[in-house]
């Protein structure tokens, strides 16, 4: 079942925003399988759009594709589609939104889809927390005047580079007798943070690790986020908030009292990418361990027959703002741009994976047509430097028109001696 959600837009000082649909493949998913959740958003403004969906519930981010098409002239506009692709994780009944939608000063919020996570599906995904986590979540302070609970936020690095990521985590702090007491779990709400691309990662639905403060045994409860800044300065960290209740009496049906909690707001700061050793052709690519590739199929054929072009970035980093590098085709064919695609893989607490550019190049000539080499400039923020990627010439031998290229060279006729 397809499930659909039309958003209705914000009113800003600039007029009406985006509008924005939403929508789910199924409705219905077991553990470990992946659920496809589109994003479709119209403007009547040219200007690009930033999607972020706010809750993954008892998902993980397992891909995302991006395409956008641009109209100008007498009725311009902007038609862009993200898919996500979703694992899910966790058994439940889980909301996935609201989306949040910005194109300049104009804000569209999306309603939420509710979808239905069972558990006697095939494999489960574990979603135990990384060794970093961990350690991060063993060294944190508890948050100041800790009673029979509290709720804190995390920061992985008080200060980092643009583009460079940040793991920020929000624990709630239970005292064991208190947890023991609770007929449900509690509402955990994480912080908003301005001016970074996000990406929620699972975590332990239940207790995640447990920790003594002064005599007394709390267990935590977690939410977890990876950010990547976007622009110098400081980021500023909402406060996350917790509420939970608690039965008044032992008996079943007695009612319950409830608590709201506040933890302190934070920050980080977000040094510039620095002007020295700036490679030429530099374009805001910031990674660890990035490699590209460029690959053609089929490597030979005819003129006038499409070549599928494939220009692959890997490595760690917010792989959805990974440009494209800097191409140049060569003569004698025509170029046609695909839509991008993008695989995000979580491996020992670090975001990566691959960003895959498409291309359809027809050859107009016979004869070798080189794909001139690639060189993709980077900053690596584990070393503060600015480093190359690079990916040697590619040759795509093209027959004339009609002609029938052979798939292999032919073995030297049988010599039989008389």
């Amino acid at each position: 079942m397809i499930a659909l959600v039309l958003a209705a837009a914000l009113a800003t000082q600039q007029g009406r925003g985006p509008e924005v649909m939403i929508a789910t493949d199924h409705d219905r998913v077991g553990v470990g399988e992946v659920l496809a959740f589109t994003i479709r958003v119209w403007s009547d403004r040219t200007d690009p759009v930033q999607a972020e969906l706010q809750s993954l519930g008892g998902f993980e981010l397992a891909g995302r594709s991006e395409h956008s098409d641009v109209a100008t002239g007498p009725h311009p506009g902007r038609t862009t589609v993200i898919q996500l692709q979703l694992r899910a994780v966790r058994p439940g009944e889980w909301r996935l939104g609201p989306v949040q939608v910005r194109q300049g000063s104009a804000i569209t919020l999306s309603d939420a889809i509710t979808v239905k996570v069972d558990a006697g599906a095939p494999a489960p995904v574990s979603a135990s927390l990384n060794p970093g986590l961990a350690r991060m979540l063993q060294s944190a302070s508890p948050p100041g005047g800790l009673g029979r609970a509290g709720i804190s936020i995390a920061v992985s690095n008080p200060e980092v580079a643009v583009g460079q990521q940040v793991d920020v985590i929000t624990i709630a702090w239970f005292d064991r007798v208190l947890r023991q007491e609770l007929r449900r779990a509690p509402t955990v709400e994480s912080p908003r943070i301005e001016g970074v691309w996000s990406y929620p990662q699972p975590v332990p639905g239940g207790i995640a690790a447990s920790r003594s403060v002064a005599g007394k045994w709390y267990d935590l409860f977690v939410l977890h986020q990876v950010v990547f800044p976007l622009v110098p300065g400081t980021v500023q960290i909402s406060p996350a908030r917790l509420q939970y209740s608690v039965p008044l009496a032992y008996q079943f049906f007695s009612q319950e009292e409830q608590f709201r909690l506040e933890s302190q707001a934070t920050t980080f700061q977000v040094r510039p990418l620095p002007d020295s050793g700036r490679v030429p052709g530099f374009r805001g690519a910031v990674g660890r361990d990035v490699a590209v590739t460029q690959t053609v199929n089929p490597g030979s054929g005819n003129q006038g027959e499409p070549f599928a072009i494939e220009i692959t970035i890997t490595g760690q980093g917010n792989v959805a703002l990974w440009p494209q590098p800097d191409l140049r085709w060569p003569v004698g064919g025509r170029v046609y741009p695909e839509a991008a695609e993008e695989q995000l893989v979580m491996r020992e607490g670090r975001l990566g994976g691959r960003k895959t550019f498409k291309f359809l190049l027809v050859a107009d000539s016979a004869g070798t047509l080189t794909l001139p080499g690639l060189q993709y400039p980077f900053y690596d923020p584990a070393g503060a430097t600015y480093r190359i990627a690079a990916a040697p010439p590619t040759p795509i031998i093209v027959a004339p028109r009609g002609n029938r290229m052979a798939s292999r060279a032919e073995p030297p006729p049988l010599r039989v001696d008389a």
